[in-house]
């Protein structure tokens, strides 16, 4: 019997000892397992997320459950931790693509993009849902594909940005171009473009507002041998009316640069992410625009990475008080499918976590979108290989990092 109860204690200590071996990994990888948020019923594509004021967070991607390409969501009200049964937004014939999502107060407001095939060439709408209300923002895009980029102004107004070749199907050049729903209105007073593309052409604009109302774009400007990200502001006058700036540029110029991504913080500094890549080697990049106007100088946040079958590192960034985060997809050491990365900054972006993968799952994991709460929790979806097509066969995953994981910085000021 005392060997008995000898050998018990051992076994008792050993299995205490795993599982407290298990918890330190799961501690040290800094948030939840990742969860499916679309199901097994369908594939999904394209999400995104965003987080009211009251908490809430909400999830939408483009779903085919219904045999096309529709939009659906989901929310949480416990900040992560439960999701509900995702639900239609639209039910469209047509296809349901890139969807943009924020909340005004408590309602989400939702755009997305819809193809319509007309006389064999694809031309796409913008259509925008708040509440139950769903209205065309702008019809008659040439823009293969555009990605709507959406705002709200601390008046209520809804501002939105997209690329689209204006003067017609034979150009081949795409243009910036603006929309905006004034507060209460019922409709979007019609698109114009607000920089004319060069050469190459001008591509995947994003918008933020800041609460002083000024409106920040940037996007992906290219001609022959020239690849930079370019940046400039819009300052809304009492009629809704909005003068823009000159553009200027946020990144160096390196042999290429894609997709940016930009995000106000409450104290008004302006936090503008790309990809950046010089030869084989990918880099997610990073520069601030101070509410005051100064300027950090373009920094990368890590890498090289490696990209084995997404076209870039596609990052992202969502910052609320002073943390800011950074999310893309790379290749990590010792795996051939691309993985989930984090980065943040507790100081507005002068100092860096080290980065984290996030996905931690065999399959390949890209598209990330990311939200940051007061509580300081960091909250992501990505879309996650369920199959073989590397264009149709996903599923939308989440996780949520929590806001007490052990932060070791990585002090970057000014590097390359």
């Amino acid at each position: 019997m005392r060997w008995r109860a000898i050998g018990c204690i051992i076994w008792a200590a050993a299995g205490v000892f795993l599982l407290l071996g298990f918890l330190s990994q799961q501690a040290a990888a800094g948030g939840t397992l990742p969860v499916n948020l679309s199901g097994n019923t369908s594939f999904a594509r394209f999400p995104t997320i965003a987080r009211a004021p009251d908490g809430t967070l909400c999830a939408a991607w483009s779903d085919n459950r219904d045999t096309f390409w529709n939009i659906y969501s989901t929310c949480s009200a416990d900040n992560g931790r439960s999701w509900g049964i995702p639900g239609q937004v639209y039910s469209s014939a047509q296809e349901s693509l890139h969807p943009a999502l924020l909340f005004s107060g408590t309602v989400p407001v939702l755009a997305w993009t819809e193809e319509i095939s007309i006389t064999g060439q694809r031309v796409f709408t913008i259509y925008q849902k708040m509440d139950r209300s769903i209205v065309v923002a702008v019809p008659d895009i040439r823009q293969p594909v555009p990605r709507p980029s959406i705002a709200l102004g601390h008046d209520g107004a809804l501002h939105l940005v997209f690329a689209d070749r204006r003067s017609g199907p034979s150009d081949l050049v795409s243009d910036v171009c603006y929309a905006r729903r004034p507060a209460g209105s019922a409709g979007w007073v019609p698109a114009t473009v607000i920089f004319t593309g060069t050469s190459t052409g001008s591509m995947d604009p994003r918008i933020s507002a800041a609460p002083s109302g000024v409106l920040h774009v940037v996007w992906s400007e290219s001609s022959p041998g020239i690849y930079q990200i370019l940046y400039m502001t819009g300052t809304v006058n009492m009629g809704g009316e909005v003068t823009w700036s000159p553009p200027i540029t946020a990144s160096d110029i390196v042999s290429l640069t894609w997709q940016p991504d930009v995000a106000i913080t409450p104290n008004g500094d302006v936090h503008i992410v790309w990809t950046e890549k010089v030869g084989d080697h990918h880099y997610p990049a990073y520069t601030r625009f101070n509410a005051t106007g100064g300027r950090t100088p373009p920094q990368r946040l890590g890498g090289p990475f490696q990209i084995n079958k997404a076209p870039h590192l596609a990052a992202v960034v969502a910052g609320e008080g002073e943390q800011v985060c950074v999310a893309w997809n790379a290749q990590p050491e010792g795996k051939s499918e691309e993985d989930i990365f984090l980065i943040c900054s507790k100081d507005g972006g002068n100092t860096w976590s080290q980065p984290e993968n996030l996905s931690r799952t065999p399959a390949m994991s890209i598209r990330p979108s990311v939200a940051v709460a007061p509580d300081g929790s960091v909250h992501v979806v990505w879309q996650e290989l369920a199959d073989t097509d590397l264009y149709l066969e996903y599923r939308v995953y989440y996780t949520r990092k929590w806001p007490y994981s052990v932060y070791l910085p990585l002090v970057m000021r000014n590097v390359r």
